[in-house]
């Protein structure tokens, strides 16, 4: 008798993604079979499969089981991670409508392709085995490449989708190598099982004794780092920033780096605990490399989204910061530290959306070209404000709460030079966020800004985006002390 591999109560687990996954379906039907007159619909259907998607993450929140024979999990890390990535992919898919409507490639396979690549971040935020964390992982990659080059018409965007497909299929490598290894170690791919045979192999917190075991940690955490972007994996993110359309950067910088950072913490936290003197180091190292260079080099930019590229690198090292003091609380001040980052990531992009009407001939939006941007609009001007002023850790946004709640956990564990290191190089990448600012209210202006027509839904969720970043920042301990307990 065929075994069952599933029972049908365990779907309410699924509701987010069978949403998500039948809805992007639908839409790919009415893209095929629907009048061009009809085409604005899948925009109005894909937010509604969002919402949905969104509302059945908050019903099915209270759940706390593992299915699916142990490969898939839903638990309070799981489903927080699935509402804020609905959360924040709602307000980027509305900036994403205006910016193919001001730029004439209003296309619904935007649409599909954003949908499965937030199924394949659901996915990745809940999975118990290698397996599942693979099959998120690649779903969300493989949006990712089309998408950074919709633009057919536009050779930088087709050059960064390239490089970005030659190593992301490296990094992919990496990290099924590292899965076949641990296999062929322990004999299974689900998590917990590959912690409990970790732990009977680990000495005073390293992997000494079982060498392909060490190795399957090294790859995944190498393959994993590529994917989030960290020095010296990071060769890809300027040029894919800078080249891709401004819509794609959107769908990229936010919402994907939680899932990401979920990720890691599954294969480093339920997997490989154990070995934390073996990780702990190596992400210390890529963390403060990150920082550093990341801080440096965007001081250097003048086109604003491969300055947010550098940006995000050094973002990801205080991340990864935050995980390295893992007995401190650090999981949780790194999980909400990403989350603080992808709200300000998301509404400075819908800036860099708005005016990327006054983009240069290669596709790309000087810093510029952003003068007298309060003049024109200063309403504008101010989310633009909010945005980089949280990025950059000034007191009273969120952003600075996050920095300071990841710089309390290294020097509760002791990293007193560490934390040195990183208000250090935050004092010196304020810097370039100060460069836009000034540009947006200070220079004078060269030309008027060319700006994209807003819908009054992407007002209003720009509005709610630059309120939260105040919000929070006012009343961040609600937040933390929420993404601590995830982790207690």
């Amino acid at each position: 008798m065929n075994q069952t591999v599933f029972s049908m109560a365990e779907l309410q687990y699924l509701l987010p993604e069978i949403i998500l996954f039948v809805g992007g379906c639908v839409v790919l039907l009415l893209d095929a079979f629907g009048k061009d007159a009809k085409k604005f619909s899948s925009y109005l259907l894909s937010q509604s499969i969002l919402v949905a998607a969104l509302i059945a993450a908050i019903i099915t929140c209270y759940s706390d089981s593992v299915i699916l024979q142990n490969h898939y999990q839903s638990d309070a890390l799981g489903w927080t991670t699935k509402i804020a990535i609905l959360a924040i992919s709602i307000p980027v898919l509305s900036y994403v409508k205006d910016f193919m409507l001001g730029h004439e490639i209003y296309k619904s396979e935007f649409y599909v392709l954003g949908i499965y690549s937030v199924l394949g971040m659901l996915v990745m935020s809940n999975a118990a085995s290698l397996l599942v964390l693979y099959l998120g992982l690649e779903m969300l990659a493989l949006s990712t490449y089309v998408l950074v080059a919709f633009d057919r018409n536009s050779g930088n965007g087709s050059e960064a989708a390239m490089k970005y497909f030659v190593l992301g299929a490296v990094a992919s490598g990496l990290i099924l190598y590292g899965m076949s290894m641990a296999y062929g170690a322990t004999g299974t791919l689900q998590l917990t099982d590959i912690a409990a045979k970790t732990s009977e192999v680990v000495t005073n917190g390293q992997l000494v004794s079982n060498l392909p075991l060490m190795l399957a940690m090294v790859f995944l955490l190498a393959g994993i780092l590529f994917k989030l972007g960290a020095v010296p994996f990071h060769m890809w993110v300027p040029d894919v920033y800078q080249g891709a359309p401004a819509s794609s950067v959107a769908m990229m910088s936010a919402a994907p780096k939680i899932a990401a950072f979920v990720m890691l913490l599954r294969v480093l936290i339920e997997g490989f605990s154990s070995a934390i003197q073996d990780w702990q180091p190596i992400l210390i190292l890529v963390a403060t490399l990150s920082i550093i260079f990341g801080n440096l080099i965007a001081i250097m930019q003048t086109e604003i989204k491969r300055m947010l590229g550098y940006s995000t690198i050094s973002h990801v090292g205080f991340m990864l910061l935050g995980l390295s003091a893992l007995e401190h609380n650090g999981a949780g001040t790194g999980y909400f530290y990403v989350i603080t980052y992808a709200i300000s990531a998301a509404a400075v992009m819908a800036v860099v959306i708005i005016v990327s009407k006054s983009e240069d001939e290669q596709g790309g939006v000087e810093i510029a070209n952003l003068r007298g941007l309060n003049k024109q609009s200063p309403g504008l001007a101010l989310v633009l404000l909010l945005g980089m002023m949280s990025m950059a850790g000034v007191p009273v946004l969120m952003g600075f709460f996050a920095k300071l709640a990841v710089i309390q956990s290294i020097i509760s564990a002791g990293y007193l030079w560490l934390a040195v290191i990183a208000v250090v190089f935050s004092v010196i990448g304020a810097f370039y966020y100060l460069r836009v600012v000034k540009a947006a209210y200070f220079d004078e202006i060269d030309q008027p800004l060319k700006f994209l027509k807003l819908g009054l839904d992407s007002k209003i969720f720009l509005t709610v985006n630059a309120a939260l970043i105040l919000l929070i920042g006012l009343m961040p301990q609600t937040l933390l002390e929420l993404c601590q307990k995830l982790f207690q």
